[in-house]
């Protein structure tokens, strides 16, 4: 997971199975600590081995430093054989706000 210059999040998910996931839309729960969350969904359907798809909030926004989970297949209905690589969580930060650049002139 990635925080976009907005201060949405990005998440790319990797099938990093031997196996195609077929006939399932990629999704993905991201979330913070607190109560906040959004779920993203791929278009399409399926996901070839070492493929990947990349998902971008609509709403979920980081707004102060926080902890973001993103969790691929939160109800567990893929046929997953390792749910150990399905959940991740990363250290976020908001954007910086830009400085304002000062126009002085000189007064003699």
């Amino acid at each position: 997971a990635s925080r976009l210059p907005d201060g949405r999040v990005r998440v790319t998910v990797t099938n990093k199975g031997s196996g195609d996931l077929v006939g399932h839309q990629v999704m993905v729960v991201v979330a913070d600590p607190t109560t906040r969350s959004e779920t993203l969904r791929a278009s399409g359907v399926g996901l070839r081995a070492g493929e990947s798809v990349t998902l971008e909030s609509d709403t979920f926004t980081v707004t102060a430093p926080t902890s973001v989970i993103a969790t691929v297949d939160p109800s567990y209905s893929y046929p997953d054989a390792d749910r150990n690589n399905n959940t991740s969580t990363t250290s976020l930060a908001p954007p910086v706000a830009a400085t304002p650049t000062p126009n002085l002139t000189t007064i003699d």
